[in-house]
C-alpha cells in the first residue's frame, strides 16, 4: 500500500503546483480582468506562431506522457511485494499506467506550453490562449471548467492506480497467491482448485484484422478468475506456452483452446 500513498501524494502535489501556477499573473490584474470580447479583438494570430505552438503541444504532450508512465511504473516497483521463490509472477506492466499518464501528460503539457508562450510569444499570449480555447490564459477564473475536469480526473487516476498497483498473481510450486483487480484482499489457491484453463490464440484490431495474441484465463472453483491481460501482458505462443503447460500439469486439467477471445465467453 505504500506505493498507493505515493501515487496519491504525486497527484495531489501536481494539483497544488497547478493551482500555484494559476496564481502567477505576469500581465497584471487589469489586463487579466478584461472581457473576452476585448481580448479577441487584439488581432489575428500569425499562422507561423500557431504552427509553432501546436508543435510544442504535440511534442511536449508525447514527452510528458512517456515520462509520467515511467514515473508511475517506477513508483509501483518501489514497494512490490517480495514473494520469495516462485515459478511465474504476473504484475502490472507499464501499459497499465498509460491511461493516468495520458491525462497527467496533457495537463503538464498545457502548463509547459503556457509557460513557453509567456516567455517567447508574450505579445501574442491572449490570441494563442483564444486559439487553445483557454480564454484569458491559465491565470484567470475562466479556467474553472479545466479545474473541475482536472479534479474529477485526479480522483479517477487515484482509483485506477489504487486498483492496478495492488493486483498480482504469483505461481509457486505448490500454491497460487493472487490479488484481483476488484479486491484488496490477497487469496491463496491450490492448483487443484483450478476448474478451467481457457486459452485464446488471436485477437482482432478495431478494423477487424486478426493478429496473434495469446490470452490465458484461469477459472477457480469459487468463481474467481485470473487473466493474463489484466496485467497488460501481450504474449505470443513461444512466450506463454511453458506457462500453459506448467499450470496444466499442476492442475491436471487440459487447456481449452479457442482462436478468438469472444469464443471463451460461453465457456466461463
Amino acid at each position: 500500500m505504500q506505493n498507493t500513498f505515493i501515487f496519491v501524494g504525486l497527484v495531489l502535489a501536481f494539483w497544488v503546483f497547478y493551482k500555484l501556477y494559476q496564481i502567477i499573473n505576469p500581465f497584471g490584474r487589469k489586463i487579466m480582468d478584461e472581457s473576452i470580447s476585448t481580448i479577441i479583438r487584439r488581432g489575428d494570430l500569425k499562422q507561423s506562431i500557431t504552427g509553432t505552438v501546436v508543435f510544442f503541444i504535440l511534442v511536449s504532450m508525447l514527452l510528458f506522457i512517456y515520462i509520467w508512465t515511467k514515473v508511475f511504473f517506477r513508483v509501483y516497483l518501489i514497494n512490490r511485494k517480495d514473494f520469495g521463490e516462485y515459478i511465474y509472477y504476473f504484475y502490472p506492466q507499464q501499459v497499465i499506467f498509460g491511461l493516468p499518464a495520458l491525462f497527467m501528460g496533457i495537463m503538464t503539457s498545457v502548463i509547459c506550453v503556457d509557460f513557453l508562450i509567456r516567455i517567447f510569444f508574450k505579445k501574442y499570449y491572449f490570441e494563442i490562449c483564444d486559439y487553445l480555447k483557454i480564454y484569458g490564459g491559465l491565470s484567470t477564473q475562466r479556467t474553472r471548467t479545466l479545474d473541475v475536469t482536472f479534479a474529477v480526473a485526479s480522483i479517477g487516476i487515484i482509483v485506477h492506480l489504487a486498483f492496478f498497483t495492488n493486483c498480482y498473481a504469483v505461481f509457486k510450486n505448490d500454491v497460487i497467491v493472487a490479488n484481483s483487480l476488484v479486491s484488496f484482499k490477497e487469496k491463496t489457491y491450490n492448483y487443484s482448485q483450478i476448474e478451467k484453463i481457457l486459452v485464446s490464440t488471436h485477437d482482432r484490431t478495431s478494423s477487424g484484422k486478426e493478429y496473434e495474441k495469446y490470452l490465458v484465463i484461469l477459472v477457480f472453483d469459487d468463481g474467481k478468475e485470473i487473466a493474463t491481460n489484466d496485467f497488460g501482458y501481450r504474449f505470443l505462443k513461444n512466450d506463454i506456452q511453458d506457462f500453459i503447460d506448467f499450470v496444466s500439469d499442476k492442475s491436471e486439467k487440459e487447456p481449452i483452446v479457442k482462436r478468438n477471445v469472444k469464443d471463451l465467453k460461453s465457456l466461463k
